[in-house]
């Protein structure tokens, strides 16, 4: 009888300690262990985690919007789905505000004690914003149980928060012989700049802060058009498009041939097409948008 008293708190012994190594986590009263991770999906919902997120922060705050807390996810944490730990002893009601991809330098988190203060902010000089890193965001109401742990097993989802634009022009060659007789097509210096979004996003995800502006990045194509491809950007419903040359105006966009404002919405591409006339001016401004990650060589507009 002893022996069968033995063998059966070993077999006990042996099951905790099993669970122990595979949950991370065991209560006295054998209540189940629920685990807290993080995700990312696309514009399609697809996980995207593996692929799309580098660092995480995780913003914590009680019931009353106080801080509690900023958690700090490592690539490998987020590739490998890890357990996020929120040790507090009692049932509470976590907000947890989730950020990926802040820490690549290109903005600035400004933590506060209250909620309504925390800002992810774009770098800036004199209006002209950085390109910002490809940033996701997400929140959750995560609740706590006396005694540790959580109430079930749950996600935080992060989603895209930035846009793309890819900008291209139609017969340049009418615009420069009007403004600049001297510039050559494919190498004339020239210059995109994309005007109207806000520099800052808040606690709920949404845009706010001072108004600024971006300068993409372009070159000229084989047909001697000017080109601008997929370049990252905050949202903006009213953009304007300004093209340049030698430092002249060669035209504005704020709407396309049926009267829309130009938007690039969040998680999208916006594609914009300035076409000239022989008279040098802006004829025609076409716009189409596709879901961020989509491949399309032909664009239908």
């Amino acid at each position: 009888m002893k022996q069968i008293d033995h063998i059966h708190r070993w077999l006990v012994a042996a099951v905790c300690a099993a669970t122990l190594t595979l949950t991370g986590c065991i209560h006295e009263d054998m209540a189940p262990c629920y685990k807290l991770t993080l995700k990312a999906e696309n514009a399609k919902g697809d996980d995207v985690t593996a692929s799309a997120l580098n660092d995480a922060s995780l913003y914590v705050f009680d019931e009353g919007y106080e801080y509690l807390e900023t958690v700090r996810m490592t690539e490998a944490q987020i590739h490998d789905h890890q357990e996020i730990r929120l040790n507090y002893p009692e049932d509470r009601n976590l907000h947890v505000i989730a950020w990926g991809n802040v820490a690549g330098g290109n903005q600035t988190v400004t933590e506060s004690e209250l909620i309504e203060e925390l800002r992810v902010i774009l770098k800036s000089r004199d209006g002209l914003a950085q390109k910002p890193d490809d940033l996701f965001y997400g929140s959750r109401l995560v609740q706590t149980k006396a005694g540790g742990g959580l109430a079930a097993d749950d996600t935080i989802v992060v989603r895209p928060k930035l846009s793309q634009v890819n900008i291209l022009t139609q017969d340049i060659k009418y615009a420069l012989q009007k403004n600049v007789p001297s510039a050559v097509p494919g190498e004339a210096d020239c210059n995109y700049y994309v005007n109207r979004t806000l520099n800052a996003f808040d606690y709920r995800g949404n845009l706010t802060g001072d108004s600024v502006y971006y300068h993409p990045d372009a070159g000229w194509d084989a047909d001697n058009e000017y080109f601008a491809p997929n370049y990252r950007m905050c949202a903006g419903e009213n953009i304007n498009v300004e093209l340049t040359a030698e430092n002249q105006t060669l035209g504005i966009a704020t709407h396309d041939d049926d009267g829309d404002p130009l938007v690039a919405p969040e998680a999208g591409i916006l594609y914009v097409v300035l076409r000239f006339g022989e008279n040098g001016a802006l004829l025609s401004v076409r716009q189409t948008v596709r879901p961020w990650g989509t491949i399309d060589d032909h664009i239908e507009f």
